[in-house]
């Protein structure tokens, strides 16, 4: 690359005191995020969702390949047969695939193969992940496309509390129905879910125990 392929950093120092104070503002309002099973049939505007995404799609990404797709889904005879496909392979992974020791530890969120919040949900977001490109005869790898379509969903279900709606990222394994459903090319490869809205009246959610900060972090 040349120097002309360069330009400058478009950045204002903040304060000490500003770095502080926004740092503790942004905890306090990511600490109240949580994840919704069950979601109001209210519609969301087509506009905040086209934001929520456009942030999601400014996160860093190797080589800046920006290696993730996001699909809208709106319609909602594609968001049952989403759901059909989901339950399906759910109800193989509950009766069959899952392990006991797994059943175990997911049994307190009384979690089931049936997914209501698919066709509940006003929208559907799924993210496919760009492991190459194809230019005719040619393929062009994307290198850590799983990790940059994993910080994109960071961003994205960032976003989507910070706006103040829900979110609840779901990954039904296998998840390959979505290429068929969305008309997706295999060179996409399917990631997560995530239905967005605003939470059911009433929604109950598990009165989970954190780890603390010590637990999670260390200081070298």
């Amino acid at each position: 690359m040349s120097e002309k392929d360069f330009i400058e950093m478009n950045y204002q120092k903040p304060s000490e005191k500003e770095l502080i104070e926004n740092s503790a503002k942004f905890f306090e309002q990511m600490a109240s995020r949580r994840s919704g099973r069950e979601f109001s049939s209210e519609p969301v505007s087509i506009d905040v969702i086209f934001n929520i995404c456009k942030a999601a799609v400014t996160s860093p990404s190797g080589g800046n390949r920006q290696p993730f797709f996001y699909c809208i889904v709106k319609d909602k005879s594609i968001k049952h047969k989403i759901r059909l496909s989901a339950e399906k392979e759910e109800k193989l992974n509950y009766e069959k695939r899952f392990t006991s020791e797994f059943l175990s530890a997911v049994g307190k969120f009384k979690t089931n193969y049936y997914k209501p919040f698919l066709d509940e949900a006003p929208v559907l977001v799924a993210v496919f992940a760009e492991k190459y490109k194809k230019h005719e005869d040619k393929i062009e790898k994307n290198y850590f496309f799983t990790e940059s379509t994993c910080i994109s969903i960071g961003v994205f279900i960032t976003a989507v509390h910070s706006v103040g709606l829900v979110t609840l990222p779901y990954t039904p394994r296998p998840i390959k129905f979505l290429n068929e459903i969305l008309n997706i090319s295999e060179n996409l490869s399917p990631v997560m879910i995530l239905p967005i809205g605003y939470p059911k009246e009433g929604l109950m959610i598990p009165n989970l125990r954190k780890k603390t900060f010590d637990e999670l972090c260390k200081v070298f």
